[in-house]
Formats: structure tokens, sequence, C-alpha cells
């Protein structure tokens, strides 16, 4: 994996297996991080087969169910998503990602009450966590209509990146981008001209959002 041989990776863990069934190989986060580092260098086959492996090798683990359920996402199955998650919560009833996952897909089927299409800029926030030290991050965002699809861009002080994930419906909004090596998510409600909610980075660091300015059109 560290060569960037995803394909070779998957043959040596194969070829343990096949020769000694009962090892474990590899971690559960160890492999999933493998799988998600496939999926930004968008080699979606070889990410749900590491996925896949995963699940195997770890029957009884929500996290991997809901790494599923993105991939089934990213094959447009949304029906294979749901039924991931739903197996996700069982395992795991509180998890916020995984409730957070099935709330993003039955808002996206919603009507829009706004027009995602603006600049939004943000209250500071103090971003860290764990053995990283806490820092003041400013936070912007863009998106566009471009060739009949949603993009957009996200800038967190002097670092820039392309938004990777974009979902709206309702009153919703949800975009996502890799900064700083972790993924960060926003969660934003739009009431009328009052953008509030949430964000996360990595494992530790979350915490409120409220949006200072930003250009939105309300659906009538």
């Amino acid at each position: 994996m560290k060569a960037g041989d995803a394909r070779a990776a998957v043959g040596l863990w194969d070829e343990i297996k096949r020769s000694y069934p009962d090892v474990v190989p590899i971690a559960e986060a160890v492999a999933r991080r493998y799988g998600r580092q496939l999926l930004r260098q968008r080699d979606t086959a070889a990410a749900i087969g590491f996925h896949e492996r995963v699940a195997r090798l770890y029957p009884f683990s929500f996290s991997t169910e809901s790494e599923l359920a993105r991939d089934a996402l990213l094959r447009g199955d949304t029906a294979a998503a749901v039924g991931r998650l739903r197996k996700a919560v069982e395992l795991s009833p509180h998890d916020a990602n995984t409730l957070n996952l099935l709330e993003k897909l039955g808002a996206s089927g919603k009507p829009l009450r706004f027009n995602p299409v603006g600049a939004y800029v943000l209250d500071p926030i103090e971003m860290g966590g764990f053995h990283r030290e806490k820092r003041k991050v400013e936070l912007s965002l863009t998106i566009a209509d471009s060739a009949h699809r949603r993009v957009g861009r996200i800038r967190a002080n002097d670092v820039e990146a392309r938004l990777e994930e974009i979902v709206v419906g309702g009153d919703r909004l949800w975009v996502a981008a890799t900064v700083d090596g972790n993924w960060l998510e926003l969660r934003l409600r739009v009431r009328d001209d009052h953008v509030t909610g949430l964000w996360n980075h990595g494992w530790a660091s979350k915490g409120e959002l409220r949006v200072i300015t930003c250009s939105l059109e309300l659906e009538q």
C-alpha cells in the first residue's frame, strides 16, 4: 500500500488468508484507512475490495458497515447503502457518524428550501485534539453549479481544498473535504437567512458552527 500498489496488497492479503485461515493479517482501522486512501486516489474498485475483506475479517464492526454503505453510494446503490447503515445501527445504535449518514440520505430526497450556490464565511473555529495543539482556523466556503452538478471549495486559513462531498435536501447542507490529512465535514441548517450547524475534523476535533455571511436564495 505504501508503494501505491493496491492490487499487490490485496493479493498478499488473500494469500495469507488461504495459507493461514485463522490469522488476522491486518488491524481493522489500518485496513479501513487504506480503503479511504484509495478512494482519495479515485481507485474505487480497490477501495471496495479492501472494505469487503475488512467486513469478512471483522463481521461485527459497525464502522466497516458504514464504509460499505459509502461504497454503495459511490456505485449509486442507495438501497444497499441504507441496508448497510441499518445493520451498522443494529451493531452500534448510538454511533453519531452512522446516524448522520442515515439523516443525510433521508434529507437528500426532500425538496430544497434554499439554493445552496453561493459563498459562505463562517465564525472561526478551534481545530485540534488528542496530540495536536488547538489552533484558530478561519473557514470560508464556495459552492457553484458546473455542468448540471454542484462543485465547490473550502478554505481553512491558508489551505484550500476541493469539496469531495456536497449533499443538500430540505433545509440541510452537508459538505466535506480532506484538510490536513483528515476528513473535515460541515453540517449546516438554513432557516430563512440564519445558518447554523456543526463541524467535525478527524476523530477528536468538532464543535458548533455559525455562518457570519452568506449569499443564498431561499426557494419559494
